[in-house]
């Protein structure tokens, strides 16, 4: 990622996932039981990062279409909110009329340092609904940030590691006292 680390992430209306929100570092490490919204909550980072790379609708077309990916409890929305102080980015996507996702909204704001207040706040919606607004911006002097978070959104990777890749992995066996393989 980015030299510097996202803060936080808030989630709405994606998948399984009705609201949440996760304080973030350089490595996170997600546990926890079956059907918990793990895998779900690790594809909304890759979301973000094939947003930044304009190929939102081959993730979306990949993952069953928006119906697919927008919560079944009656939202009809996604909202990503990434925060990387001072810097935050956030996304609203609907459904399209061809199951896709499109803009609804999305907004650069930087914080100031010195008054907790005291913000600036670009709602760059607007052109092709299919495609990030962030292209272009962030080679512009007038939405400075907008670079950064580009550069924070690109290093959105995802390396999910199903349960049965730990029999894949070559595991050196350890002899016993009595010179039989401890593992078999």
């Amino acid at each position: 990622m980015a030299d510097r680390e996202p803060g936080s992430i808030e989630v709405e209306g994606y998948a399984s996932i009705r609201s949440a929100r996760v304080d973030l570092g350089r490595l996170n490490v997600l546990i926890g039981a079956n059907g918990a919204g793990k895998s779900n909550f690790i594809r909304v980072f890759e979301l973000l990062g094939r947003l930044v790379e304009e190929d939102p609708g081959d993730f979306v077309g990949l993952n069953g279409g928006a119906s697919a990916l927008l919560n079944s409890a009656g939202v009809d929305e996604i909202r990503v909110f990434l925060e990387g102080r001072p810097h935050s980015y956030e996304a609203v996507l609907e459904p399209g009329s061809n199951d896709e996702l499109i803009f609804k909204n999305e907004v650069l704001s930087r914080s100031s340092d010195v008054v907790a207040d005291d913000f600036d706040h670009w709602n760059i919606s607007g052109g092709n609904r299919g495609e990030t607004s962030l292209h272009g911006l962030d080679r512009e002097d007038d939405v400075p940030i907008a670079a950064h978070l580009v550069d924070l959104l690109r290093g959105c990777r995802v390396y999910h590691f199903p349960d049965h890749a730990v029999r894949l992995l070559r595991v050196p066996r350890r002899v016993s006292r009595h010179g039989r393989s401890a593992i078999r």
